[in-house]
């Protein structure tokens, strides 16, 4: 959006994420449900970690050292779990009994 708050569509996609520190925006493809990153103008998209298609509601430490997803499960109580950051391996840390909502980090 610009200042004057004209929209422009720069990439398809869902749960875009400004990474600060790399200067590209993580977000959900829609064709394939692949973690991705590009550059601000939608460019130069590459696969995030191996893509963590199990995983949704990403939210970014601070310092962008670190990543939790979200993972749900038909029949089981969403999963958050820790990454760091570009890691395609997480360890799980809590179990959260019906969640419904965004993770932050305070």
């Amino acid at each position: 959006m610009s200042c004057n708050g004209a929209k422009t569509d720069i990439r398809a996609g869902s749960w875009p994420i400004v990474l600060r520190k790399s200067h590209r925006i993580l977000y959900q493809d829609p064709d394939d449900h692949a973690w991705h990153t590009c550059d601000f103008d939608g460019k130069s998209p590459n696969l995030y970690a191996d893509g963590l298609k199990d995983f949704s509601s990403p939210a970014i430490s601070p310092d962008e050292s670190q990543i939790v997803f979200i993972r749900r499960q038909i029949g089981q109580w969403p999963e958050v779990f820790l990454f760091d950051f570009g890691s395609s391996t997480g360890k799980m840390v809590r179990t959260v009994e019906e969640f419904e909502g965004i993770p932050i980090w305070r």
